[in-house]
């Protein structure tokens, strides 16, 4: 087993190992992420609406979505961060067992959800947030421990295979408005039943190996513990750095866009309602139909970036334009008034969701020790899910406070795309603080034009 094998885990050795053992992990986690999302996807769509809809009235429902849809951002944050760090307890095999456990929590709560009481249906979707959060946040630890040529690539890939698993159950919706809930529950079924037939099939392959090899199950073990990422030394660290943006600005960053992506998504079919004069099964479609535009800008720009992954050299750099098309994309939805022009602002309102998305995700698992991928990517994922807590909680103060002054949504919106310049301005600010020291690591290294790189040591040397 060669020094590189070792220290990354992934030996060739036993059924899980190797670069195999990294393709089928990625395939597999994109997979069940797809069926988490596809699960909720159609309560978010218009099956929240209309339950609290019908059990309070349309008056009220504005202010019951807004709660539900908080409460479950509050409880999706605890489950992120529980799960994420009990990731870090467990060899990559025994992170599927958590996933399972906190998948069937989720579909628990969506049973929960189902029922004919406004508690219910708050406590209800709090519990799925909780435990499909969690096993959100195990799925993307695990893409920390495959080999670098995957986890890049497969970033982008499970940010495609999420939105995908929004974009089916949309679909479904178009052609049957008024099953929602019978779509979510078929796929939340098959996103218990896919953490299981991992793990029976793992079981069955390790015990296979271990018929064939009875030395197997001690080099499986050692590919399972294996030990912690070599330290970097101070100029590869500070090179480092110096590539990637600090790890609190991409929760920041997180927190944020995803804080008015949920503001805009909780009031986004009640807007339609407002804003087209439809209800009812012609509302969700509507509904189901501008999603749709949006989920196929965010599918095509994340292909492109899967085929051109380099494009995520420059981090800052793709930030900044998605936050300055999803500010351009956002306001034009405000003054959208046909279903053409809503469905072309949220084409271009997916496009930039891909691009932030995508270099978020790749930004955290590239920044981040393998052995602590668990704790940090449940921060990432517990960031995202505050952000849907602050974002109904916001929409709905904006909302109050415009309908005092006959502003309403169309006010709202317009703030809301104005947030993302904000975080534009601060990753400006943030890449514009020199970073001698990271460039000047090695002192005398040659730089493009000629010269060397500055050392204030080094200078000082030279002139006396």
């Amino acid at each position: 087993m060669g020094d590189r094998e070792r220290r990354d885990g992934r030996a060739e050795v036993g059924p899980l190992g190797g670069r195999n053992g990294s393709r089928r992990t990625a395939v597999e986690v994109n997979i069940a992420k797809l069926l988490l999302l596809a699960a909720l996807a159609p309560l978010v769509v218009g099956g929240l609406a209309q339950r609290a809809s019908a059990l309070v009235g349309a008056a009220e429902a504005p202010r019951i979505v807004a709660v539900v849809v908080a409460v479950g951002a509050l409880c999706a944050v605890v489950g992120a961060l529980g799960f994420g760090a009990l990731t870090d307890l467990v060899p990559r095999p025994g992170k599927w067992c958590w996933a399972l456990i906190a998948s069937v929590i989720g579909t628990l709560g969506l049973v929960l959800a189902a029922g004919e009481a406004v508690p219910a249906l708050i406590c209800g979707w709090g519990l799925a947030q909780f435990g499909y959060s969690g096993s959100m946040a195990v799925l993307r630890s695990m893409l920390a421990s495959v080999a670098e040529s995957y986890r890049r690539r497969g970033s982008v890939v499970m940010v495609m295979s999420g939105y995908l698993g929004a974009l089916i159950p949309i679909l479904l919706l178009i052609a049957l408005p008024g099953s929602a809930w019978h779509i979510t529950f078929g796929f939340a079924a098959a996103g218990v039943l896919l953490p299981l037939s991992v793990l029976l099939a793992r079981r069955r392959a390790f015990l296979r190996a271990r018929e064939d090899d009875p030395h197997a199950r001690i080099a499986e073990a050692a590919t399972q513990t294996a030990s912690p990422e070599p330290r970097a030394t101070p100029a590869s660290a500070s090179l480092r750095q110096a590539r990637s943006l600090p790890g609190w600005t991409v929760l920041v960053v997180q927190v944020a866009s995803t804080a008015v992506l949920a503001a805009f998504l909780t009031f986004h079919p009640l807007d339609l309602e407002h804003r087209l004069g439809v209800h009812g099964p012609d509302a969700v479609r509507s509904s189901a139909l501008v999603l749709a535009a949006g989920l196929f800008g965010l599918l095509s720009v994340a292909l492109l970036l899967f085929l051109r992954p380099r494009l995520f050299g420059t981090g800052a750099a793709a930030l900044l334009l998605a936050a300055a098309l999803l500010a351009g994309s956002i306001g034009a939805r405000a003054f959208g008034i046909t279903l053409g022009s809503l469905a072309i602002a949220a084409l271009l309102t997916g496009a930039a969701v891909a691009v932030n998305a995508s270099t978020l995700l790749v930004t955290a698992l590239e920044g981040v020790p393998r052995h602590r991928a668990g704790r940090f990517i449940g921060a990432f994922s517990a960031a995202g899910a505050l952000g849907q807590f602050v974002g109904p909680l916001l929409g709905l103060a904006l909302l109050g406070a415009f309908r005092a002054t006959d502003g309403g949504y169309t006010a709202m919106i317009l703030v809301l795309g104005g947030l993302p310049a904000a975080w534009g301005a601060m990753i400006l600010i943030v890449t514009a603080v020199p970073r001698r020291a990271a460039r000047n690591a090695e002192p005398g290294r040659a730089v493009p034009g000629g010269g060397e790189r500055y050392d204030g040591a080094h200078a000082h040397s030279r002139r006396h």
